[in-house]
């Protein structure tokens, strides 16, 4: 198997504040979200991702930010 499709089928995406520290966390955990190998950990809908897309552009807290926080603690562990 080549190794770009074993790395985006074994590895989990690189954090975009790996890439660029300016990007907010809130959007962060968006994105991760989005990009999680584990569909139970994705968003289950478009719309459920664009309406944590929406919140954030209004200023609210991204679900993904508490689902995230607490899916890297569930990994560590």
């Amino acid at each position: 198997m080549p190794e770009a499709i074993r790395h985006k089928l074994e590895e989990d995406p690189t954090p975009p504040r790996s890439l660029d520290r300016r990007i907010d966390r809130g959007l962060e955990a968006i994105c991760l979200k989005a990009l999680a190998r584990d569909p139970d950990r994705r968003y289950p809908t478009a719309a459920a991702l664009a309406e944590d897309l929406r919140g954030y552009l209004a200023g609210r807290s991204p679900a993904a930010g508490q689902a995230g926080r607490l899916g890297r603690f569930w990994d560590w562990s």
